[in-house]
């Protein structure tokens, strides 16, 4: 088989050599036969050789197989392993079993060397994967916003709470206090409510917590100026002739007796002292307004008592 021509040629010299021999020439049987002998050894060697060709050509032509199939396994797990990270299983489960079948199939078959079967496989459980991955995108991304949005509507009902608590906590007297503020917080919860209402959750959340920063700094400021007060009022204490006390315009420092003489517009040089003290205090909080207020008693017209209340506190403003 594998060196025929000249297994021929030796067949040949070995039927001529037997010849020789049936008519007893035996010189010329020898010559024939020792020719043969290495005929034969020469297709001994050729049939060797060309065996040994094929051998390495089957294990090369085996191993190009096995490489093939290998390498579209490998592929097959890819697009198996990229199908499972985007949840396949769950978006395209019979797409993802399929794949997953098929990519069995194509292991047991790579063990029993049935390489063709394995290419076959191997790419039958790709397309499944593949097909099943771009399933589960769609679902992916559909599940992730359907997700987005859910939590973009629980951080509108939150801030739209805490925009509520955050009046409550400020306190009944809030509204009283800081009108202004407390009416521009409570159009931002309206506000916010109709933007929920109407779908728009991110304007919700900003209108919401915009409330809040309104509150937050008010009472921040609310709470610096008690700060403020309470220092004033502590000051005051030094005033002899004058209470001082919080209200809710803010601290009043009212002073008692006869500043002024009976119908007098002239200041009671007993009460410069106080005033001084009184001085010293508006100078240290000079970046808070003042008002001046000036009294009278029931005596005499009301005309008359206006223009010396008016006439008393211009005087006063005149002295510090």
């Amino acid at each position: 088989t594998y060196a025929a021509s000249i297994f021929t040629e030796a067949q040949k010299l070995v039927n001529n050599a037997r010849s020789l021999l049936a008519d007893d020439k035996f010189d010329q049987a020898i010559n024939f036969a020792a020719e043969t002998e290495q005929k034969a050894y020469q297709a001994r060697i050729a049939a060797i050789a060309s065996a040994e060709a094929i051998r390495i050509n089957i294990e090369a032509t085996k191993q190009k197989a096995f490489t093939e199939a290998k390498v579209a396994l490998a592929k097959a797990q890819m697009a198996v392993e990229k199908a499972d990270e985007i949840h396949a299983s769950i978006h395209a489960e019979e797409l993802y079993q399929k794949a997953q079948q098929a990519l069995a199939q194509a292991n047991n078959a790579l063990k029993s060397e049935q390489y063709e079967k394995v290419l076959t496989l191997a790419a039958q459980a790709e397309l499944h994967a593949t097909n099943a991955w771009e399933i589960a995108v769609v679902k992916e991304q559909e599940r992730k916003s359907k997700e987005a949005k859910e939590e973009l509507i629980a951080r509108a009902k939150d801030a739209i709470f805490t925009a509520r608590d955050a009046i409550i906590q400020a306190g009944s007297d809030f509204p009283k206090l800081f009108p202004e503020s407390f009416t521009k917080a409570q159009a931002g919860i309206d506000e916010a409510n109709k933007a929920y209402n109407s779908g728009d959750f991110e304007r919700a959340i900003t209108l919401a917590e915009q409330s809040v920063a309104e509150v937050t700094d008010v009472l921040k400021k609310s709470a610096a100026a008690k700060e403020v007060e309470a220092a004033i009022i502590q000051a005051g204490q030094a005033i002899t002739n004058a209470t001082t006390e919080r209200t809710e315009p803010g601290v009043v420092i009212r002073f008692s007796g006869a500043i002024f003489d009976r119908g007098s517009l002239n200041v009671n040089h007993k009460y410069f002292p106080d005033l001084q003290i009184l001085a010293n205090i508006l100078k240290q909080y000079s970046q808070y307004k003042v008002v001046i207020e000036g009294h009278t008693d029931s005596a005499g017209g009301s005309q008359q008592n206006l223009e010396l209340s008016q006439k008393r506190a211009e005087n006063i403003l005149r002295y510090l």
